[in-house]
């Protein structure tokens, strides 16, 4: 299925892979279901908007610009999911065995909202604004070049690793096994807990040379 534009309010099934691709703008409306039995590839030039359910064995979902799950959004996948624009936006429900989430800009999860990977989670980008649940069933890998703020909870049921240029949290981050966080800057009022060992690491920004380079 390819198009200029399209959107979805039915239902759309493949016995295999399923494919929608959307030149400009692509949108599956809350009435809307796409299913695959194989892989399940959605992708948008500029804006893909969730707003019903998708799945597959494996799930894709590609945006230009903007990647935005509504409240009543679920994506979900027997093995592996992966999300991917400059911008995303998840107020729904993202579940799959392993999951991967890359935006070069910024990733928000809305409160209610959750982020799940049952053996494995990773997110890696710019910013990362966390308001609702992230949970990772076996490890948790956070890797931003910008800030990391979480006012909800993130936790591994194995290791988590994480790195951004600064860490805001005042919610849950927590591992049952060992949590490593390296940073430039920590702002805690929240709890951040490792069950077997806990490694902070803080590294400093670059200085910006003095005497600045002559024009």
């Amino acid at each position: 299925m390819q198009a200029g534009t399209f959107t979805v309010a039915g239902q759309a099934q493949a016995g295999g892979d399923l494919t929608a691709a959307g030149g400009d703008t692509a949108s599956l409306l809350a009435s809307g279901k796409m299913l695959a039995t194989g892989q399940l590839t959605l992708s948008a030039g500029t804006t893909l908007s969730m707003a019903g359910a998708a799945s597959g064995q494996t799930a894709n979902l590609t945006a230009g610009s903007a990647l935005t799950i509504a409240a009543t959004g679920q994506v979900g996948a027997t093995q592996s999911a992966t999300l991917s624009a400059p911008t995303i936006t998840n107020a729904g429900t993202v579940d799959s065995q392993a999951l991967t989430v890359t935006a070069t800009q910024s990733a928000t999860n809305q409160a209610g909202a959750t982020l799940s990977g049952r053996t494995s989670l990773r997110i890696a980008g710019g910013d990362l604004t966390n308001n609702g649940g992230m949970v990772a069933g076996g490890g948790l890998g956070v890797s931003l070049t910008g800030i990391m703020t979480n006012a909800g909870q993130m936790t591994a049921t194995g290791d988590a690793t994480l790195q951004a240029g600064a860490i805001t949290n005042s919610g849950l981050i927590a591992a049952d096994g060992g949590m490593t966080a390296t940073f430039a800057s920590l702002t805690n009022t929240g709890t951040v807990s490792g069950g077997t060992a806990l490694g902070v690491t803080a590294t400093p920004p670059i200085p910006a040379p003095w005497p600045p380079p002559a024009p």
